[in-house]
């Protein structure tokens, strides 16, 4: 009686432990099936961190995009804010020279000129180079323009006129320096769409 009462505990105690290791199989390999666990692969990580990168430039895109049409460039009509520039930026290198440099200063300007004011910068320069025999000592001016004030400027006559105050400082042979303000009076021809040095006249 003993021996079948202890047969039949341990049959349930081994019964209960089959089923409750059952179980427990058949919930893990369900939950593993519902949420199947996926390691990432180096193309995976990649992917998700390019897309990452694309999304955030997206939202950081400007409002406004800027874009540069050389073609409309070109043929924009230049104002007399744009002559007054070229006018400083002009006078500072038309006014700076010195005898050992060859006066290229007024050569290098020659693509802002006239074909008249062309012809005057050949001639002043042979004048200069012929006056000047005793190259070893140093002579030259440094010109900064101060401002530029635009006394005439009518784009269908084709003409302005600029003047424009400048520094000027002067290294003579000897070695003396000079510093003096003088005005430069630029006039201006408009010659297919681009405005030209007609004449410079420095002001005394």
């Amino acid at each position: 009686m003993i021996d079948n009462n202890k047969r039949l505990g341990i049959f349930i105690v081994v019964t209960a432990a089959v089923l409750l290791l059952a179980m427990g199989l058949f919930t893990y390999f369900f939950n593993k099936q519902q949420n199947p666990t996926t390691t990432p692969t180096a193309t995976t990580t990649a992917t998700d961190e390019a897309n990452k990168l694309l999304e955030e430039a997206k939202n950081n895109q400007p409002a406004v995009n800027y874009t540069y049409d050389a073609n409309a460039e070109d043929n924009r009509a230049l104002t007399a804010e744009d002559v007054r520039k070229i006018a400083m930026s002009f006078t500072e290198r038309f006014g700076s020279f010195s005898n050992q440099a060859s006066y290229d200063n007024f050569t290098d300007l020659k693509i802002f000129m006239t074909k008249k004011m062309n012809q005057w910068a050949d001639d002043y320069v042979a004048q200069l180079k012929k006056a000047d025999t005793d190259r070893t000592s140093y002579y030259g001016i440094t010109t900064t323009a101060v401002s530029a004030k635009v006394t005439k400027f009518s784009d269908t006559t084709g003409q302005a006129e600029v003047l424009v105050t400048t520094q000027r400082r002067e290294v003579s042979a000897n070695g003396g320096t000079k510093n003096f303000n003088q005005d430069l009076l630029l006039n201006f021809v408009k010659v297919q769409n681009e405005w030209l040095v007609d004449g410079a006249f420095w002001q005394k």
